[in-house]
Parts: C-alpha cells; structure tokens; sequence
C-alpha cells in the first residue's frame, strides 16, 4: 500500500506456469533533498517458470528533486542443472518524465534507461529499458507497459510487460501478461499505442 516500513502490505506476487513467489516491499522515510529508498525481498522459497530462486533482494533508490531518477540493485541465486545456485546480479538506471498527449489531453509517464546483468560477477547481457504509463481515473483505466530490447548478448530478444487494471497515488492492482520474443530493437512496440 506504499506505507513506509511495512512490508506486509507492501507485496507482489510473480506468477508464471504452476510456479510463483513473493516479493515484499520495505520502504524508507522520504529524505528532502535525497529522495527515498525501498528494498525488494523474496518472501520465502519461489520458482519463476519451474526454475528455484532463492534471496531475492533489490535496493532502489530514488532521487528528490527533478526529473526522477532510479537506480536499482538487485542479486538473485538461480537453481543449475547441477542442482547448485549461481547468482544473478543486474544494475537498473532509469529516468521518468511526464507528458500530455495531444491528441486525447491524457498525462502519461514515460520512462527510459539501461539495465545491466552478471552472472557469478561478471556482465553478461545489456538491455534498453522503456516504459509507458497512463494512471488510472475516472475517464480511463490504468496501463503500464515495460519493453526490455537487448543490446549486448546472445542473440535478440524483447520483453514486454502489458498490465492493466488500477494504478493510482494511493493503490496498486494490475494484472496482464509477460511476453518474450526474438524481436529487434527497431520493430515497433505496439503495446506503447495507447
């Protein structure tokens, strides 16, 4: 519910194909003049997809004055094929601005950044992170759409994330889907029109 220092209220569940796990929110005092602090961290034992993960732990902060900055740091530890857990560590630097679209009068959010992964230490991949959100009110229903295109890596690959539902200054409630594919960074994001 977005109160500082109580996670039991501050929570996500990550579900995926006859698996899940729980992120619980802690979130720190704004300080003038330095912004706010929240930290991420899996509830107890969770599986994305069939896969174990295991301490989940993420430290975003956020700047106070501004164009709003975050910066997020998280690790994760992954079950192998040798039924071992390597660690996962990724850095997040994403700006958020708001605009009005013309067209319809409607204020949006819109955010840009990069995002950085390691495993055991070492950088792996690179993403370029982009987001688009309308809040909801009473003329319109609240969207948020996360596109992850990577940059550096293996071979192409988009995320999208298309939730829907509320998203207001005082309550968090959307569900939608997480789609991976083989898309290049140039191919138009149809999620971002609306």
């Amino acid at each position: 519910d977005g109160t500082v220092n109580n996670p039991n209220f501050n929570v996500v569940d990550v579900d995926s194909l006859g698996s899940t796990f729980t992120l619980k929110a802690t979130l720190s005092p704004y300080y003038e003049f330095r912004g706010q602090k929240m930290m991420l961290k899996q509830a107890d034992y969770g599986e994305f997809n069939g896969i174990e993960l295991d301490s989940y732990l993420a430290t975003l902060t956020y700047n106070a004055k501004g164009p709003v900055m975050m910066i997020m740091n998280n690790k994760v530890d992954v079950l192998n094929n040798n039924n071992g857990f390597d660690t996962y560590q990724g850095t997040l630097i994403d700006d958020y601005y708001r605009i009005t679209d013309s067209s319809n009068g409607l204020p949006y959010i819109m955010g840009w950044g990069a995002q950085a992964y390691a495993r055991l230490n070492y950088p792996t991949q690179e993403y370029w992170r982009r987001s688009k959100v309308l809040r909801d009110d009473s003329r319109v229903l609240g969207r948020t759409v996360i596109v992850k295109d990577r940059m550096i890596g293996p071979n192409a690959c988009r995320i999208v994330i298309d939730i829907s539902g509320d998203n207001n200054a005082d309550y968090f409630w959307q569900s939608g889907t997480l789609t991976v594919s083989t898309s290049i960074p140039s191919t138009p994001v149809d999620e971002f029109n609306f």
